[in-house]
């Protein structure tokens, strides 16, 4: 029947494991069964749309993504599904409008980095989209990243100019030039779509002017084809490549005051840009190598020197210049970019490594505030010797091929942002964390982004979509345990403790099959500190701790387990854990003291229980164990009077009494006595024993009183010479009517002599 909560979260969670094991086969049809029962559920949909896009069915994908849109129009994570199996589908326009929705939403909202983001996306998508590029560097704008916004205004003159708008162009780069005086690419595009070209007031001759405008427009052209063949690049290599090749060819326009041999320097530098632009690269090396000869070192031509050497596989020759380039500071970045790719082409992992968390560290410190700088620097030199200086050639490659992803992704500023707000919410000031290790792996960033969101949505209480959010982060990254314990955090917020209790199962289980026991412990502890009857996480406790031999420990988690199921009217289930406690107790170094109170727990049930030859048992051994245990001997001569074997319970009563004596503890021997009188007024044994003791000890009030009473037991009984004795003795002490005593005393005489004639 539809609508089974249970079944869903049953389903759901199959789905989850399914997805663990990429069995996204079985995870596709759980996530279908689970929303069967309930057909509008979110996460569920967008669930199967993962799965199917895994599996390679986009067509069914897109259905279920699209669905999911119709389930929640204005849900960022169900938009940005949509647009990921669109784009997959090649169908970038739909993909671009679809990010064009979830921007203006997210303008709507205030959130004007996530609006940014989408710009971004749609923009590259389908660059045909002028107002993707427009409304992008308008957000940008807003958020004070100028230069970005400046770099956007570039991008959509360029389009512009293949279109041959050309006002629509020259607006674009006078606009990037208003939020970024520095824009050398705005400037010099700009300048070639003046009229004239003018050098000090006077016109060029006309061979020279034919010669300007032509190599212009054919450095234009030849970087609008780059902009095309490099749209999805956008890495600090390709930034500062093509900073170098501008700065190179902004130098030609340069001409004020040029010598003779200037002008020659200048034609170098034209043929070279030519040559490098026609992929004679070897052509293009040998005349920048001239250039260098005659003295000029700019920067842009080192770095441009080493990007050639770099395409050409000459990886050893590109170090030099790349490493020359790094004494202009707008060049520091790119630099160390290319030489982490450069030697990881090369297989020197260790240095490539280096360059790269350079790269990161930099473009982590643009995103922290002043007083965190030191606190990241420390990090990422924490970093250096604990993580990054011992990966293994597996993790090496994965960290290198998500950071070389993140870094190509357009706009990759305001995504490095963004992580840095995440991650700060993850984590305190004092150990912030780095850039580097959001980009440790494809998953991290999915999981910082999400544990970050998560945190953000349980402040607002909405724990039901904070939830949901996780279990798409689990189908995204299952192997990231965390996922699953702030799952199971949620769960137990919205009370369904069997749900969370079952996960952090599922955690302890997983970690213990990985050999992470100390973590399996931690786990385990944090959970029962909350929940601490939750028997079955304290069983997987003492598991645990029983693999490490912590027997001391496991011995006191025994303990309670069992008070646990005591306390739940599970009795039966308590005395198991008694009796497997005691099957290990030979392994402690204190063996006595645990034996001692497990068997007096399981005696003390088993009284309660009325099952008193088990009883018996248990307070017997303890006196195998501690022959002058006090409560175990008292506790066993009640145990003798309850099965009526009242000689074994004396003489254990016996010898409880002399422990008292030996220990000065008279008084104990009375309160003993006088409880056990009470409890068994009949026992002729206890009265004759109490009376004894009070005569003794000067007591005779009392112990007339016992003899009396023990008197009255001895003649029910039968026992007429014992009775004869109690009577004398009674005598002896001087009662207050001994007449009355007498005449007994007498009667007892006359009938004994009447039988003996």
């Amino acid at each position: 029947m539809a609508g089974n909560r249970e079944a869903y979260a049953y389903w759901m969670r199959q789905a989850i494991a399914h997805s663990q094991r990429a069995d996204w086969a079985a995870a596709a049809e759980a996530y279908r069964r689970a929303l069967t029962e309930f057909p509008t559920n979110l996460a569920a949909t967008i669930g199967l749309g993962k799965a199917w896009m895994e599996l390679g069915q986009l067509q069914f994908a897109l259905k279920a993504c699209e669905r999911a849109v119709q389930l929640a129009p204005r849900d960022h994570l169900a938009l940005a599904s949509l647009a990921d199996v669109q784009e997959r589908l090649g169908l970038l326009s739909e993909a671009a409008a679809t990010y064009g929705i979830l921007a203006k939403i997210a303008t709507q909202e205030g959130n004007l980095q996530a609006a940014a983001d989408a710009w971004m996306r749609a923009s590259r998508l389908a660059p045909e989209r002028t107002e993707a590029y427009r409304q992008l560097a308008y957000t940008l704008e807003r958020l004070g990243r100028l230069r970005q916004a400046a770099a956007e205004y570039v991008s959509l003159g360029a389009i512009y100019e293949r279109r041959r708008e050309w006002d629509a162009a020259r607006t674009c780069y006078q606009e990037a030039l208003r939020l970024d005086s520095e824009n050398n690419t705005a400037r010099a595009r700009l300048q070639a779509l003046q009229p004239a070209v003018q050098i000090s007031g006077k016109p060029l001759s006309s061979a020279a002017a034919d010669r300007a405008i032509r190599d212009t427009a054919e450095l234009l052209a030849l970087d609008l084809n780059e902009d095309r063949d490099t749209a999805k690049r956008d890495d600090p290599f390709e930034r500062a490549r093509r900073m170098a090749l501008q700065q190179l060819a902004d130098s030609v326009f340069v001409t004020e005051g040029k010598s003779t041999s200037d002008w020659d320097l200048l034609q170098l530098i034209t043929r070279g840009i030519e040559r490098q632009m026609r992929g004679q690269l070897h052509e293009a090396v040998e005349i920048f190598h001239k250039i260098l000869e005659t003295g000029y070192s700019h920067p842009a031509l080192s770095f441009n020197l080493g990007v050639l050497y770099y395409e050409q596989h000459q990886y050893q020759s590109a170090v030099e210049p790349f490493r020359r380039s790094m004494r202009d500071q707008v060049f520091t970045l790119g630099a160390h970019y290319a030489l982490g790719l450069t030697y990881w082409a090369a297989g020197v992992t260790d240095q490539a490594l280096e360059h790269f968390l350079e790269v990161a560290r930099m473009v982590d410190l643009t995103t922290v505030t002043p007083d965190r700088i030191e606190r990241v620097n420390q990090a990422y030199q924490q970093l250096r010797d604990r993580y990054l200086a011992h990966l293994d050639g597996r993790d090496a490659e994965v960290f290198v091929k998500t950071f070389t992803r993140f870094f190509s992704q357009p706009g990759w500023e305001p995504l490095a942002q963004q992580a840095r707000r995440n991650m700060d919410r993850l984590t305190n000031e004092e150990a912030p964390k780095t850039l580097a290790e959001y980009l440790r792996s494809p998953e991290t960033g999915v999981i910082v982004d999400t544990l970050a969101l998560v945190d953000e949505l349980e402040e607002h209480r909405m724990l039901a979509t904070a939830a949901e959010q996780c279990l798409y982060a689990i189908s995204r990254a299952p192997d990231y345990l965390p996922l699953y314990l702030r799952l199971a955090e949620l769960q137990a917020a919205q009370g369904y403790h069997e749900h969370a209790s079952a996960l952090y199962m599922n955690v302890v289980e997983t970690l213990r099959v990985r050999g992470e026991l100390q973590r399996a412990l931690q786990i385990c502890r944090d959970v029962l500190a909350q929940w601490p009857m939750d028997v079955r996480i304290r069983a997987q406790l003492i598991r645990l701790l029983l693999e490490q031999g912590a027997i001391e420990e496991a011995l006191e988690q025994y303990l309670i387990l069992a008070d646990s199921y005591y306390q739940l009217a599970e009795v039966d289930r308590a005395l198991e854990q008694y009796e497997a406690a005691l099957r290990i107790v030979t392994r402690s170094p204190e063996q006595t003291k645990w034996e001692v109170q497990i068997l007096r727990r399981m005696g003390d049930i088993f009284v309660q229980r009325m099952e008193w030859e088990r009883a018996t048992w248990a307070y017997e051994s303890i006196l195998t164990l501690l022959p002058s245990d006090e409560a175990a001997q008292l506790r066993l001569v009640d145990l003798h009077f309850k099965q009526r074997r009242s000689s074994t319970a004396l003489q254990v009563l016996d010898r409880l009494c002399q422990l008292y004596y030996r220990q000065g503890k008279v008084e104990a021997i009375y309160t003993v006595l006088r409880d056990l009188v009470h409890t068994y007024p009949d026992e002729i044994g206890l009265r004759a024993r109490a009376a004894e003791i009070y005569a003794a000890q000067g007591l005779t009030q009392q112990a007339i009183a016992e003899y009396t009473v023990l008197s009255r037991l001895q003649l029910q009984a039968g026992l007429r010479d014992s009775a004869r004795q109690t009577l004398e003795t009674i005598l002896k002490l001087g009662p207050e009517q001994p007449e009355t005593y007498r005449r007994l005393l007498a009667r007892l005489h006359n009938e004994r002599g009447t039988t003996a004639s």
